[in-house]
């Protein structure tokens, strides 16, 4: 776990040397840049000039999203709950040598 965290630490320093303040020339200190993974800067999308939204924040139509989505996630809460009962009946049926049926 040390070799890990030491090794990730090295790298860290060997190719961040701006973050890290290595003392280095200019042109090896940028030249880890190619190598990250960031968009080009020609890349960029255009400035949007649309007005912003005139909508309120808690409507109608946000609670009823916040009060149907508190529903889905209590519903998958209770049948969460009653699948590891079920589970550990079944378990527990199986250690004891009970087929689950009862007659």
């Amino acid at each position: 776990m040390i070799g890990v965290v030491g090794a990730a630490t090295l790298f860290f320093i060997l190719w961040y040397p701006n973050i890290s303040g290595l003392p280095m020339p200019n042109a090896i200190a940028q030249a880890y840049l190619g190598l990250l993974p960031t968009w080009n800067y020609d890349f960029q999308f255009a400035v949007n000039l649309d007005a912003a939204a005139t909508g309120e924040l808690y409507g109608l139509g946000t609670l009823l999203i916040a009060g149907a989505t508190a529903t889905f996630c209590l519903a998958v809460m209770v049948a969460a709950r009653m699948w590891r009962d079920a589970r550990a009946v079944e378990r527990t049926n199986a250690a004891l040598g009970e087929s689950g049926w009862s007659q």
